[in-house]
């Protein structure tokens, strides 16, 4: 019996540093999960969801002070679209990780969206020198070939310099997604900047905003490219929401508070979005 109270004692003097260090452990892996949660690295509906009211209303874009617009919502986007300058005004959907690397193929068929008025045909830009360019791309639709479809309809298309729409937007829209795979999912805004038209219905730039409204403390950012080559940096071209209100009549509906939507609005956080050096 010598060895069992042998074993019993070791146990006494034992069990209480076994049980700490297995609360410690238990402690620290529920800090690291926390850690991850707020940082981007958990799946898709795991860090913060948004309820899909507070979603929705926040992809509702308020263009009320624009005449002759028409909501259109699609598969994996939805669309402001201007029925008078044949033009989407403003593109809008959620980017999530598991949206990403999609089998749908890609579809490159422009049709016009026989149900909304207005809608430019997919010759509408020929001759002008213009490409015809997504404001949601087609790589962040091919989560199935309904959505990829639906992403070459011309509601969401418009006449974009083509050195921008190869370069500088395209290096942005791969920058989006980067960071929808660091921070699970964003809110994608897209459109014109109508500031002028001319005869070949050339907006004057594109706007972008992404929005982070998953994380603990939400942020966004926003940025504004000439509808021409404009290949530098990409914090060259950063703005605050404010600045792309005041360029396009639009209004985003965000629902914190006062305080929260104004720095939201008026600061770009370049290090959250890494573009210190972009």
């Amino acid at each position: 019996m010598r060895w069992k109270e042998h074993i019993a004692r070791l146990w006494r003097h034992a069990r209480w540093p076994v049980t700490w260090t297995l609360w410690a452990v238990l402690m620290a892996w529920l800090a690291v999960a926390l850690w991850h949660g707020c940082n981007g690295s958990a799946s898709p509906g795991d860090r913060h969801p948004l309820p899909t009211a507070v979603r929705d209303s926040l992809l509702s874009v308020d263009c009320s002070a624009l005449p002759h617009v028409a909501h259109r919502r699609y598969t994996a986007f939805e669309v402001d679209y201007d029925t008078t300058l044949h033009l989407p005004r403003c593109v809008a959907y959620e980017l999530r990780r598991d949206m990403l690397g999609g089998d749908a193929q890609r579809y490159d068929d422009f049709v016009a969206d026989p149900s909304v008025p207005g809608c430019a045909q997919p010759d509408a830009y020929h001759g002008s020198g213009m490409h015809r360019g997504h404001m949601a791309p087609a790589a962040d639709m091919a989560t199935n070939e309904q959505a990829m479809r639906e992403s070459f309809f011309m509601t969401n298309i418009c006449p974009q310099d083509a050195s921008l729409n190869e370069g500088g937007w395209a290096r942005l829209e791969e920058k989006v997604r980067e960071w929808t795979l660091r921070d699970s999912a964003l809110l994608v805004f897209a459109g014109p900047v109508i500031d002028s038209i001319d005869s070949t219905t050339r907006p004057a730039a594109f706007f972008k905003v992404v929005v982070n409204a998953c994380a603990a403390r939400p942020t966004a950012v926003a940025f504004i490219y000439p509808n021409a080559p404009s290949n530098g940096p990409l914090k060259q071209y950063a703005v605050t929401i404010d600045e792309v209100q005041r360029r396009t009549a639009l209004r985003w509906r965000l629902p914190w508070t006062p305080q929260e939507r104004e720095r939201i609005k008026t600061c770009n956080e370049l290090e959250y979005w890494q573009l210190k050096n972009n």
